[in-house]
């Protein structure tokens, strides 16, 4: 398919343009690999934007996210593992909702089922869906680099998904929910696998 692309910067300032070719495959060359970037795809067809640094090593997929973007977060959310924003005693302002922080969930080795102790934040999420059918969820998901670059890619795909398919088993609409495959490209830690075996989930309007 052939369309325009458009690279942003992460406050929406347009940084370059270029035109995919009939594969689909199109390039930037003043862009790195440590900025968050956003990217528009001018095309009606639903895409799933695979990203390469200049070495033809396959550093992310991602979906269609905010306003028609496709965002590239190089070291996702460090934050700590805590569940304020999802917390019943705390007040929900949607006009504030692109500054909530990700809530963490983590992963046994080579498993795509998230740990039995973090499923309550799942779970948590899920009534916050439920309560406000205009938010959406981004779930951008990880593995560790004990295995090859394309087994941790198909394995990091398999985990958002895994969460994408308990939440729309408990009615939540598919397309209100993006997977963004991560692979071993953003260790939080290359000392602490335990910690890079992680999906974020990051609410928006």
């Amino acid at each position: 398919i052939m369309c325009k692309i458009e690279a942003y910067s992460e406050d929406g300032i347009l940084l370059e343009t270029t035109t995919t070719d009939s594969l689909g495959n199109f390039a930037f060359n003043n862009l790195s690999s440590e900025n968050s970037y956003k990217f528009t795809a001018d095309t009606q067809v639903t895409l799933l934007m695979t990203l390469y640094d200049r070495y033809g090593k396959e550093i992310a997929r991602i979906q269609e996210e905010e306003n028609q973007f496709y965002i590239y977060r190089p070291f996702g959310y460090q934050t700590e593992t805590n569940l304020s924003l999802t917390d019943d005693t705390i007040d929900f302002d949607l006009n504030l909702s692109s500054n909530y922080e990700a809530v963490l969930v983590f992963f046994e080795t080579n498993q795509t089922a998230v740990k039995s102790l973090d499923l309550y934040k799942i779970a948590m999420v899920l009534k916050l869906l439920k309560k406000y059918p205009e938010l959406n969820l981004s779930i951008s998901a990880y593995t560790d680099a004990t295995a090859s670059d394309e087994y941790n890619f198909m394995l990091s795909q398999k985990r958002g998904e895994w969460i994408a398919s308990y939440l729309i088993n408990e009615g939540i609409d598919p397309n209100r929910l993006t997977i963004n495959a991560y692979g071993e490209t953003k260790l939080l830690d290359p000392e602490n696998d335990e910690i890079n075996r992680r999906a974020e989930l990051r609410i928006y309007l």
